[in-house]
């Protein structure tokens, strides 16, 4: 089978070691073991409308569920480790209109859903059934600017990245 991908935009860590991979330029995700052996991959679509055209954004939780922001449809899809959809979160619209293209995504301890922005200083979060909670970045007193990457380690520390201005802050 061909392993060749086009425009890789992420890659996590599952619970086993296993290396997940976001490709932005196609509607394949590719999985491959801790020796880079590859494994299997998935194709995410609904109908003719292929999630990962146009997609950023990717997260694993503790029950091995795979989160990929879709900038297309404007939401963050869930699926399994076999590449079935189980969940979709519509991201919250900030402005009339217009919903939030996803960045970067992470899930806490808990397995609420952080997502920050492309065009925007926000911070959403979404509980685990896909309920909008809050934006982040409203509790937080200092500017932000869009390109904010965000992850969350395994003391359940919340550390962004600020592109813009070349900043990571731990919070």
């Amino acid at each position: 089978e061909d392993h060749q991908f086009s425009g890789i935009q992420d890659i996590v860590i599952d619970k086993n070691d296993n290396i997940i991979v976001l490709c932005s330029g196609s509607s394949v995700v590719p999985i491959f073991d801790r020796n880079t052996k590859f494994i299997r991959s998935f194709k995410a679509s609904r109908g003719e409308c292929l999630h990962y055209e146009h997609s950023q954004g990717l997260a694993v939780d503790k029950e091995n569920r795979i989160y990929v922001g879709s900038n297309k449809t404007k939401e963050i899809i869930v699926f399994d480790l076999e590449g079935n959809e189980v969940n979709a979160l519509l991201t919250k619209e900030h402005e009339k209109g217009i919903h939030q293209n996803v960045e970067s995504i992470a899930i806490d301890a808990q397995g609420n859903v952080f997502a920050s922005s492309c065009f925007g200083p926000h911070i959403d979060v979404y509980d685990r059934e896909g309920k909008y909670k809050l934006d982040l970045l409203d509790l937080l007193d200092r500017d932000f600017s869009y390109g904010t990457d965000i992850c969350i380690d395994h003391h359940n520390r919340i550390i962004l990245t600020q592109r813009s201005t070349n900043q990571v802050i731990v919070l």
